[in-house]
C-alpha cells in the first residue's frame, strides 16, 4: 500500500524526524506493533521496519499513521525519513507486524525506552492513559543522548498532565539544567534510564506491574535482570531488542 507524507518534524540536532504519512486504504493494527516501509534508494529497493507511533484509533479518526525515525547512517532508509524526505513523497509500505501486545487489564504499568525504542511505548502509553483508562499508576522513562533530539511535537504525544502518571527523560552525554521542571519535578536527568528504576517502582508501589521495555540488548538483559531482582515476575517484562 501507499503512503504519502503529510507533515515532517524534526528535532533541533536534525538528527531525528517525526513523520504524519496519510492513507487512504482500510488498515487494522496493535500498539506496539511496526511497518515495513519500502523506497528505492540509488538504485536499491530498501526495506526497514519502523514502529507505528499512532493508537489505532488514532489512525482511524483522522486517516494519519505516524513514524518516529533516528538517523542511522548517512545513504539508508533512516537518512532518506529524516534529511531528505518531503511532503508529498510516497512510500511503499507493508502490513503490521510483531505480537507483543497488551490485554488491557486494569495494571500498573512501567514503560522503559531508549532513542528511537520510544516509538513502540507511545501508542501504547496513549492507548492507556487516553482511550482504555484502564490503568492504576503508569511510570514512563525514555532515553536519549542529547537534548537537541527531542522531537517537540513528538514530545506532546507523552508529556501528559494526567493522574496517576509520571515521565522523565534521561541524557546520556547532555548537562542538566535544573530549570528543565514539571510541577517542581525534575523531568529531565543525566546519566542512563536503569537510574530511574527505584523512583519508579517507589511510585508505583507495588510489585504487580506490567513492564514494557524496548531497546539496545545490553540496556534491556540489564533492566530485565534488575527487575527480577527486586521481585517482578519475569513473565510480566515483556520487551523488543533493536
Amino acid at each position: 500500500m501507499k503512503i504519502k507524507l503529510k507533515k515532517k518534524y524534526l528535532s533541533e540536532s536534525g538528527e531525528v524526524s517525526y513523520l504524519v504519512f496519510s492513507l487512504e486504504e482500510e488498515l487494522k493494527f496493535k500498539e506496539w506493533q511496526f511497518m515495513m516501509l519500502e523506497k528505492e534508494l540509488h538504485g536499491t529497493i530498501t526495506k526497514r521496519a519502523y514502529s507505528i507511533v499512532s493508537t489505532y484509533l488514532e489512525f482511524k479518526s483522522s486517516g494519519e499513521i505516524t513514524f518516529f525515525v533516528k538517523r542511522a547512517s548517512e545513504k539508508g532508509m533512516s537518512d532518506y525519513l529524516t534529511k531528505l524526505i518531503q511532503p508529498g513523497d510516497e512510500l511503499d509500505m507493508m502490513w503490521p507486524f510483531g505480537h507483543m501486545t497488551n490485554d488491557y487489564s486494569k495494571d500498573n504499568y512501567l514503560f522503559l525506552a531508549m532513542w528511537s525504542g520510544r516509538a513502540s511505548n507511545i501508542p501504547l502509553l496513549r492507548n492507556i492513559l487516553l482511550e482504555k483508562k484502564n490503568y492504576n499508576k503508569v511510570y514512563s522513562v525514555f532515553g536519549e543522548r542529547y537534548f537537541s533530539n527531542i522531537v517537540m511535537e513528538l514530545k506532546s504525544m507523552y508529556d501528559i498532565d494526567i493522574e496517576n502518571y509520571q515521565w522523565v527523560i534521561y541524557f546520556s552525554k547532555e548537562n542538566i539544567d535544573k530549570k528543565w521542571e514539571k510541577n517542581g519535578n525534575l523531568i529531565y536527568h543525566k546519566w542512563y534510564i536503569q537510574k530511574e528504576i527505584d523512583k519508579a517502582l517507589e511510585f508505583i508501589d507495588s510489585k504487580e506491574i506490567k513492564v514494557f521495555m524496548c531497546g539496545k540488548p545490553v540496556m534491556v538483559d540489564e533492566v530485565v535482570e534488575i527487575l527480577m531482582k527486586k521481585g517482578i515476575n519475569r513473565e510480566n517484562i515483556l520487551f523488543e531488542k533493536y
